[in-house]
């Protein structure tokens, strides 16, 4: 996955923080790369986004150098500078390497922030498009049809959902229980809601009983309650019923309170 191979980078510089990468790889540079590497997996954002810059001006020519775009940008992801993150990707996105793929994600993520959601939708599903071995790919797909939910374009959302021969459908057979995959399903449920298509939004939910306890807390009672919703548009009150009893069932958590009172 994306996040192990990042990790794996950064687990390298720690170990060879004190050797040698390469011939031509200083053992400052290698220091300089693994402090600030060091401080980016103690998540200490504004230390990390300056050691990387300092790492980027010092080492231009440095293997490592895509490597430390993408975790400056991240921090600065995490510090809440998302026009500077997405900035930083972009003018060097054509260095990036094996990692252009998760370049596009962040940019995706940071464009999300911003409620640029056009922008963040398409570049998700370039993302997905662009890059087939990519392990991003459903997760991809995912946010793009959360920034389409935000622009209620049901229509590219759907799309990108019901397409049997998509990135989301082929995950969907292959691993029922992802919880990417449980949020596209829970996704098109609102989706068919939102578009007044009752029956469709049941279909939805009825085909996530079948793996019901594979969801997590919060999935169950947002599967739930627009299954509640859509029943009651139906005129089906007695399902509406038994499926708000269980509602009230599932959000027994005392952390829960919300979809409690809901239920």
């Amino acid at each position: 996955m994306a996040l192990l191979r990042r990790w794996f980078l950064i687990l390298s510089a720690l170990i060879l923080g004190g050797g040698s990468l390469s011939a031509a790889s200083s053992r400052a540079e290698q220091r300089a790369y693994a402090v600030a590497a060091t401080d980016f997996q103690h998540e200490q954002w504004s230390r990390a986004e300056t050691e990387f810059g300092q790492f980027r001006s010092n080492y231009p020519a440095s293997t490592n150098l895509a490597a430390a775009v993408l975790y400056q940008a991240e921090t600065r992801y995490k510090l809440g500078q998302f026009t500077n993150a997405i900035t930083l990707l972009s003018t060097n996105r054509d260095q990036a390497g094996p990692l252009a793929d998760e370049y596009h994600y962040w940019i995706g993520e940071a464009q999300f922030q911003t409620r640029d959601f056009t922008n963040a939708a398409a570049t998700f599903v370039s993302l997905a498009r662009d890059y087939p071995e990519s392990p991003l790919r459903l997760r991809a797909v995912v946010e793009a049809t959360a920034a389409y939910a935000r622009l209620s374009d049901w229509r590219r959302h759907d799309a990108l959902l019901e397409n049997p021969d998509g990135v989301f459908q082929r995950a969907a057979k292959r691993d029922t229980t992802n919880e990417l995959v449980v949020n596209g399903w829970l996704s098109l449920e609102n989706s068919k809601f939102q578009q007044r298509d009752f029956s469709g939004a049941a279909a939805v939910y009825e085909r996530l009983t079948n793996q019901w306890p594979t969801l997590n807390q919060l999935q169950q009672c947002q599967g739930a309650y627009l299954f509640y919703r859509a029943k009651m548009e139906l005129g089906d009150f007695a399902a509406a019923l038994a499926t708000a009893t269980n509602l009230v069932r599932i959000a027994g958590s005392p952390t829960n309170q919300e979809w409690l009172a809901a239920g």
